[in-house]
């Protein structure tokens, strides 16, 4: 899957500072959640449920120590 990949260059180039990447899509998530990453990479309807989930549970917090890399390459690739 094309996501997958995405998330490995990415891990590959932020590997070297200590900065955890890993992804959200599918039926794919981190083990040990946000907690466990300081890059999110998802797919815009992950990352709207994800923001949803921790507004439900008022844990909205814990995304300021995450950033939420929105993953749209895909949609370049239809528009060329």
């Amino acid at each position: 899957m094309f996501y997958g990949k995405f998330v490995i260059v990415t891990q590959r180039l932020f590997q070297d500072v200590g900065i955890r990447v890993d992804g959200y899509f599918g039926s794919s998530s981190p083990a040990g959640g946000l907690s466990s990453v300081d890059i999110a990479v998802c797919t815009i309807e992950k990352a709207n449920n994800l923001v949803n989930r921790l507004l439900e549970d008022d844990r909205l917090s814990q995304l300021g120590n995450c950033l939420l890399m929105i993953h749209i390459t895909f949609m370049l690739t239809i528009w060329l």
